[in-house]
């Protein structure tokens, strides 16, 4: 990965494949991991920033380039050199350990936080059996068959 980019529509990573030695740029993909994973891959995004481009590029606006030293796991179509339709679905290699064990300490510390909010809101005196007809918190409806 060698950039994130922001701006009116959702944040995308632009990627890089190594060949022949180098990097060569291959396409962007939507950031759509997990929450846990999607926050440790904001944090490192976030530790990783550089000024200018790993390789070669042209300017693009709201881009923070990185160092090319975090892996991502893509899908994509395939069938072509560029990404097309490509989402980030997992991190898959991070960079040297005394950076990825603080993204990890600084995650868990943010989902034990999410956790104790999610454990208030369940609390709530508006979410009870009193306002939900008896068996129909987890019940689920049917799939119709398509004709």
């Amino acid at each position: 990965m060698i950039a994130t980019a922001t701006g009116d529509r959702a944040p995308v990573a632009l990627l890089a494949r190594e060949e022949h030695g180098g990097l060569v740029y291959v396409g962007a993909a939507t950031v759509t991991p997990p929450g846990a994973e999607r926050d440790l891959f904001w944090t490192m995004s976030g530790r990783l920033k550089i000024p200018q481009p790993a390789i070669p590029m042209e300017p693009r606006k709201e881009t923070g380039w990185l160092k090319p030293e975090m892996r991502v796991r893509v899908r994509h179509q395939s069938g072509e050199d560029m990404l097309r339709h490509a989402t980030v679905k997992a991190i898959t290699s991070l960079p040297a350990k005394s950076t990825a064990a603080a993204a990890r300490a600084a995650m868990s510390t943010a989902a034990s936080a999410s956790r104790s909010k999610r454990g208030k809101a369940q609390s709530s005196p508006l979410i009870g059996k009193a306002t939900m007809a008896p068996g129909s918190a987890n019940r689920r409806r049917p799939r119709r068959r398509r004709r």
